[in-house]
């Protein structure tokens, strides 16, 4: 019996203080399966943010190429209208510049007016172009007081590349989040 009782006695060690207690081993299943319990509730948690962000992050790229590819609305004048409302009131004359038919590489020049057709004055900021291949280059005076007008030159370099360009000709004006812009296209043959 006095074996049975040392064996007893070694395998129940009493705990007394400050003993310290060995700390409970899991399972490398529980483990994991708590990984993946977090995992999944982060995921919950920031899913619906996500899909948010990726919605809009859609639906303004689609805008951009929507206004990019979009024939300007035209005032009684022939002018074009803006075409986004969060754009400065600006009507340019022409409302679209057609270089036509060109050989490739070739330098295109044209002069646009901007007038302010807003109650306020305006402070235009900069201009420039959805491609590297046009430039605008806008005049030193940039105060646009309402109804007045400044013209812009736009030079287009038609590349290499054959077929119809169609570039978008922006120009940004103080407090207002989008350009008023203007499409310019050339016809490349070879």
């Amino acid at each position: 019996m006095s074996r049975k009782k040392n064996r007893a006695n070694r395998r129940k060690k009493t705990v007394t203080q400050g003993d310290t207690v060995p700390a409970r081993r899991y399972s490398g299943l529980t483990v994991w399966g708590l990984i993946v319990v977090g995992v999944a509730l982060a995921a919950f948690a920031i899913g619906p943010f996500a899909r948010f962000d990726l919605a809009q992050q859609q639906a303004e790229e689609a805008s951009a190429t929507a206004t990019e590819n979009v024939i300007p609305a035209r005032a009684d004048d022939g002018s074009a209208l803006p075409l986004d409302p969060g754009a400065p009131p600006i009507q340019f004359r022409p409302g679209r510049i057609e270089f036509g038919e060109s050989a490739p590489n070739t330098m295109h020049d044209a002069v646009a007016q901007i007038t302010n057709t807003g109650r306020e004055t305006l402070q235009i900021v900069r201009g420039g172009a959805s491609c590297p291949c046009t430039q605008l280059e806008l005049p030193a005076r940039r105060r646009l007081e309402p109804g007045a007008s400044m013209n812009i030159n736009i030079t287009m370099d038609s590349e290499n590349r054959a077929g119809l360009k169609t570039v978008t000709a922006r120009v940004f004006a103080a407090g207002f989040e989008a350009p008023a812009t203007l499409p310019v296209t050339v016809t490349v043959i070879e």
